[in-house]
């Protein structure tokens, strides 16, 4: 397709709706959102889990999308997915399961992010999407934040740009366009913008630049970058202002394409979090968007906002508030993305050769003892009555999947313990002291899974008053931070990820093995 001539053809609400990604509805395209599709014309959709019954259907349903825009005579949609890996993982196990991104990050090996994202863009492009909304390049500077945590490579600048290089490429040559994301970083901030307001109170541009906005520099001069995703995280102490960065000229001109020199697609984060429809009307936002420099808004909830954006980017047109040019320069940026995302269709490669091999790598170097000053590890006794403590994993923010999954690390200690028993617990509620006495008076070792500590501290009261009575091995699955609540008696070994995988090489280094 010719998108020059494409373009010229549009009308204004036309050119609007391409500025728009969308949400997908349901497993299979039906009348009612055919009809959406086609009245509406926007820019492409977000496939979730919950379009998702099978590989066939998903790519059965993502190819009746496609034949709605050829039909229609309208450049390709984007369709993409918010599939990072780890805690993110919106397929869940209809794709391969990773640990999480800190633990990819935690092997100091680039070349692993790369086949990991070979292998997440591979089965993507297998099921009819060309984009993902990955990966994180935010800095986990903050231990008390929980909506990026285990998101995040790390908390060394220098190691997410590194790590995010390597995924964005590893991305591209399955096929699959990028979004590093959440510019100007959400990784400095104790609050989470799906809910309300997120500020970062960095007081500096020159701080900023070294830390959170480091990976974002280092992605755009290594030329990897497909879009940039931008937050709705606010810097007051910087631009003097509360507005966040998704509708800030300050943050996405100033600072990401004057400063910064990207001239790519930039993407919004859902228009429809807290932070923005707390303290905005979404048309009203859609407009302070473009006019701050942004290219695409995701729209991931009500077809009345997506309506509502169309609406008021074509008044703003109207009334001169958006001059046409500057519409058109969005379109040209979203064009070129899409021809570079039919280009990659063609040129693709695969560089992996066994899935659960690469997951197994990235374990192996992952997972590792932190502490262990009683020499507790390996525990070599395998005829003594083991108990392992594991808490019901729940969602801990909407950027999150990973509630009601199981950790089967009890599993896999079976494999060298003879007499391993399992207790489910609560994470906000703990133990009872009589279950307390139950456990240290007929087991010998107790191995306790942690999860976020300083958010649930029951257990940590639990850990003590079990270690202070007989031999115990904390696994943190998550947080690494978990170690600061940890007593000093107790062994430690940071998994970062409760993945089935990184519970096997947990288990191993429990026996010895």
């Amino acid at each position: 397709m010719n998108y020059t001539d494409a373009m010229q053809k549009m009308n204004l609400h036309e050119k609007a709706a391409q500025l728009i990604i969308g949400q997908a509805e349901g497993t299979d395209v039906s009348s009612g959102f055919a009809e959406f599709i086609e009245k509406y014309k926007l820019g492409g959709y977000r496939v979730s889990g919950g379009n998702y019954e099978s590989s066939a259907q998903l790519k059965n349903f993502t190819g009746n999308i496609n034949k709605i825009y050829e039909s229609m005579n309208i450049p390709q949609p984007l369709l993409g997915s918010d599939q990072e890996g780890g805690t993110l993982t919106v397929f869940r196990n209809k794709m391969t399961i990773f640990p999480t991104t800190l633990a990819l990050g935690s092997t100091g090996d680039p070349e692993l992010a790369f086949l990991q994202a070979n292998i997440i863009g591979d089965e993507l492009f297998n099921a009819g999407i060309n984009m993902a909304f990955a990966p994180v390049a935010d800095v986990n500077l903050q231990p008390q934040n929980s909506v990026i945590g285990v998101r995040a490579f790390g908390d060394s600048p220098a190691t997410v740009a590194k790590f995010c290089v390597k995924y964005c490429e590893g991305l591209n040559s399955a096929g699959i366009l990028n979004s590093i994301k959440h510019f100007p970083g959400h990784g400095n901030t104790t609050s989470d913008s799906h809910k309300g307001a997120a500020v970062n109170r960095v007081k500096t541009f020159e701080e900023l630049n070294s830390t959170e906005l480091f990976p974002f520099r280092k992605c755009v001069e290594a030329g990897v970058v497909d879009t940039v995703m931008v937050s709705h995280v606010a810097l007051p102490e910087i631009t003097a202002e509360s507005e966040p960065a998704s509708v800030s000229v300050k943050i996405i001109q100033g600072m990401l394409r004057d400063k910064i020199g990207y001239n790519g697609v930039v993407i919004s984060d859902d228009m429809e979090m807290g932070a923005i429809i707390n303290n905005y009307e979404i048309g009203d936002a859609a407009v302070k968007f473009i006019l701050a420099g942004g290219d695409i808004l995701l729209i991931n909830q009500k077809r009345e906002s997506q309506i509502s954006a169309i609406e008021k980017i074509v008044k703003a047109v109207k009334d001169g508030v958006i001059g046409e040019e500057r519409l058109n320069e969005s379109l040209r940026r979203i064009f070129m993305l899409k021809e570079k995302s039919a280009a990659m269709k063609i040129d693709r490669k695969i560089f992996y050769k066994n899935k659960s091999e690469v997951v197994k790598q990235i374990c192996l170097h992952a997972v590792n003892t932190v502490r262990d000053s009683n020499k507790i590890l390996p525990w070599a006794i395998t005829d003594k009555k083991i108990v392992v403590i594991n808490p019901i994993q729940k969602n801990l923010t909407e950027a999150d999947t990973s509630g009601g999954l199981k950790n089967n690390l009890p599993v896999y200690l079976k494999k060298y313990f003879s007499n391993v028993e399992e207790l489910r617990i609560s994470l906000s509620e703990g133990i009872s002291d009589e279950k307390l006495s139950e456990i240290t008076e007929n087991f010998s070792l107790a191995v306790i899974i942690t999860v976020n500590i300083q958010l649930f501290r029951e257990q940590e009261k639990m850990i003590k008053n079990i270690s202070e009575f007989m031999d115990t091995i904390a696994v943190i699955s998550r947080d690494p931070y978990d170690v600061n609540f940890l007593p000093e008696e107790c062994a430690v070994i940071a998994s970062y990820s409760s993945d089935d995988f990184s519970m096997m090489r947990a288990a191993e280094i429990i026996a010895g093995k």
